[in-house]
């Protein structure tokens, strides 16, 4: 396809949102990762160690599943791959309401991306508000939502090519206000040429025509 293959309408911005309506400490840089339990790959805990380890005062968000046995792993294996005192810099919180799920993106510092299965929707959410994705491009189409979004607005440089790229643009991002804050802007400047994309709509119409000759 010549177009992304998601037709996606622009969030509104929630109004009134505070840290303290998720408990979340008021100073610091809010890493969250949006994703549902399942994409949390073991390879992502050694990510998460760099990144706490490089920015002291940040802190990582993860919404965890139904599956209580599973979360109950999932914090365990953490416990191990990053140790007892980073892993009391991560919060975890439950599955939220699309509602809720908004007015905490919108206090976010960043989303940080699964390694092995990148966001899509999640994507179009936070580019709705400017915030930056941190995302890992890789040889397998589900690495790559994230990327062709990026490309699509013409932000080819935002997308990495290694853990060692994630892990700085992380950190940079969490640590360095102005360049921050001219990632927001480049992003609210160019995410026109992601929402309501009659591009979309078209190339589906090619394609089922192609398909139905």
């Amino acid at each position: 396809m010549d177009a992304l293959p998601t037709y996606q309408q622009r969030r509104l911005f929630p109004e009134n949102v505070t840290r303290d309506e998720f408990g979340l400490p008021e100073q610091g840089s809010i890493y969250f990762c949006p994703h549902r339990a399942a994409k949390y790959h073991p390879s992502f805990d050694p990510i998460f160690r760099q990144i706490l380890e490089r920015d002291p005062q940040g802190h990582l968000v993860l919404l965890t599943g139904r599956n209580a046995p599973g979360n109950d792993v999932l914090q365990e294996r953490l416990l191990r791959n990053v140790g007892e005192t980073l892993l009391k810099r991560i919060i975890f919180l439950p599955l939220l309401p699309t509602d809720k799920y908004l007015r905490l993106l919108s206090i976010s510092t960043m989303i940080i991306d699964s390694p092995v299965y990148a966001g899509g929707l999640t994507s179009f959410d936070a580019f709705s508000y400017g915030i930056p994705e941190v995302t890992l491009s890789g040889p397998l189409h589900v690495q790559n939502f994230a990327t062709g979004i990026y490309r699509r607005m013409g932000l080819d440089d935002l997308p990495c090519l290694t853990i060692e790229q994630y892990v700085d643009l992380a950190v940079r991002l969490g640590t360095e206000l102005d360049y921050r804050q001219d990632v927001s802007r480049r992003i609210l400047e160019r995410n026109h040429l992601i929402f309501e994309d009659a591009d979309t709509v078209r190339e589906h119409e090619r394609l089922f025509e192609l398909m139905l000759g």
